[in-house]
């Protein structure tokens, strides 16, 4: 059984991320198969399939205008030889209904995917980041730990505020 090597990895990773960069939702065909599933934090629902994925991405580049990816680490490749993860640093600024162009948010999240060597496409994906850290770039929410940030955290959970 053929399995990925740390070349091919590298190889796929820097591939689809300047894919990415290109900002062409139909990239989606070149990079993932037809019964391709991704469950991503800053979706909704899983996506599967192409035509979701296009939509996905389509999305994503509405949002973020000018989205930029940097491979952080070398990709690790799963003990099965077809599974690899790349740990990636996302930049952006941000774009609103209402036009106006926020500021720069940069966040880092690791990507998990099956590849299907044949076609040398994903076939399923997981991405993970943790949304408060981008919430906190982009809203106008106080300082962790500061007086009004525990204001605020009082009225979410319910406590009295000392």
């Amino acid at each position: 059984m053929e399995k990925l090597t740390p070349e091919k990895a590298l190889w796929l990773a820097e591939r689809y991320y300047k894919g990415m960069e290109k900002r062409d939702a139909s990239m989606a065909r070149e990079f993932y198969t037809e019964d391709f599933v991704l469950q991503d934090d800053g979706a909704v629902d899983l996506i599967r399939g192409i035509d979701e994925a296009e939509a996905f991405l389509q999305n994503m580049y509405n949002t973020w205008p000018d989205l930029k990816f940097e491979l952080i680490k070398e990709p690790a490749i799963g003990i099965d030889g077809v599974t690899v993860a790349f740990l990636v640093r996302a930049t952006s600024s941000r774009k609103s209904r209402r036009k106006f162009t926020g500021p720069t948010a940069q966040w880092e999240f690791a990507s998990f995917y099956t590849v299907d060597l044949e076609q040398e496409k994903f076939s399923a994906g997981r991405c993970c980041f943790n949304m408060l850290d981008l919430y906190e770039q982009l809203l106008p929410v106080p300082k962790r730990g500061s007086k009004w940030f525990r204001k605020l955290e009082a009225i979410f959970t319910g406590q009295q505020v000392k």
